[in-house]
């Protein structure tokens, strides 16, 4: 047997903390996660309201349309501002452009859902008010 001493790693543990990389895959990872989230109780408040078919009930399933399409424009302004922070963060950063372009390409692709979202919250309100 040989005692063999390990090189120690002499980087501090915290460094990673300091790495654009990991700052810009925790802000993408959290706010993609509100965005989920966000637009998640948007259809469920959606679906809450559309089961609504007393006619006392207008009222209450309209309320519950305007909480999910409030829901729904949160999502959309969580969803722009990360698009508009990892645009930056790859100008910054141009060596972390491969790493980061798909991260900012699902973003991309919310925006047309939570205009169909949008549209069908829309449709639904202008439906409801038509038929009274």
């Amino acid at each position: 047997m040989s005692n063999t001493i390990k090189e120690e790693n002499t980087q501090p543990d915290n460094l990673a903390f300091v790495d654009p990389k990991w700052k810009g895959n925790m802000f993408y990872h959290t706010n993609i996660r509100n965005v989920g989230l966000y637009t998640s109780v948007s259809l469920a408040l959606l679906g809450y309201a559309t089961r609504l078919k007393q006619k006392t009930s207008h009222t209450t399933a309209l309320f519950f349309l305007v909480a999910s399409f409030s829901f729904l424009i949160l999502a959309i302004l969580l969803n722009y501002q990360l698009y508009q922070t990892m645009s930056e963060l790859i100008k910054d950063t141009p060596d972390h452009k491969e790493d980061f372009q798909p991260l900012l390409n699902i973003s991309r692709y919310i925006f047309p859902i939570h205009g169909i979202i949008v549209a069908v919250i829309g449709g639904y309100i202008i439906f409801n008010i038509r038929k009274k």
